[in-house]
């Protein structure tokens, strides 16, 4: 699926180099969304809190929480896929790319 990235021979320098694919980075940067949905389902189970514990009604929560709720969710998806590619961690990982660290095939040729 993402094996793009990896640490192959050049052949015009007959020497090896980082064969960074954007595929990798992309995969990873929106692989991140992950966090974004567990940020949700936390937020979905604080909204049920809420109406079921503290007898609120949806129309309080809307107008007080959910554009906090929402800010949120995008927050924790975007802060960490920037992260990760600003400290350039999106490697390949199993059959995925993922925040992970340089492949050890790799390591002793940059």
């Amino acid at each position: 699926m993402a094996h793009a990235t990896r640490c192959t021979r050049s052949m015009e320098s007959k020497g090896w180099y980082w064969d960074r694919d954007a595929t990798c980075t992309t995969q990873a940067f929106f692989g991140q969304a992950v966090v974004g949905t567990v940020t949700y389902n936390a937020v979905l189970a604080g909204q049920y809190f809420m109406i079921v514990n503290l007898k609120m009604s949806e129309r309080t929560i809307a107008k007080k929480y959910e554009k906090v709720m929402h800010i949120l969710l995008f927050l924790m998806w975007i802060v960490t896929a920037i992260i990760g590619i600003s400290f350039d961690a999106l490697n390949p990982a199993f059959f995925n790319c993922w925040i992970t660290p340089v492949p050890i095939n790799c390591a002793n040729f940059f």
